[in-house]
């Protein structure tokens, strides 16, 4: 990521991957607020989890940094599929690896602070194609 973290805020993130969590992600549903209010961006991410049967994901996604990954599930998905974060977030579910959510570790919100009312900008645009291509996988 480009952004620092403090090291206490990544420390959630750590002991998941240590109580068992194969990958471990920052949440970002408290942000979100009311549906109609999320970004498109967020309604993808939401909308995939959903379709590979994680509703439970809600929209948050391996996209948003900081994320952990134990060895077993770099092995098991691959460090390559890691370019494309969300085939690497939907590879683990289709092996149903253990995913967890962590609070308070992420720096904003979902879609990284990249809301705008006139829809989705380049790099959401990107990050929506990379959760797309996960679905077609």
């Amino acid at each position: 990521g480009h952004v620092p973290i403090p090291a206490e805020r990544l420390a959630p993130l750590l002991a998941a991957v240590d109580s068992g969590a194969d990958v471990a992600l920052s949440d970002t549903s408290d942000s979100l607020g009311l549906f109609r209010d999320w970004d498109e961006l967020s309604r993808v991410k939401a909308f995939i989890n959903l379709s590979l049967g994680r509703p439970d994901l809600l929209a948050n996604s391996n996209q948003e940094l900081p994320c952990a990954w134990s060895a077993k599930a770099l092995k098991l998905v691959g460090e390559a599929s890691l370019a494309l974060p969300p085939v690497a977030q939907q590879a683990a579910i289709h092996h149903r690896l253990n995913i967890a959510v962590c609070r308070n570790v992420s720096r904003g919100g979902a879609g990284s602070g990249n809301r705008r009312a006139d829809g989705l900008h380049a790099a959401n645009k990107h990050a929506a194609y990379a959760h797309l291509a996960a679905l077609k996988a």
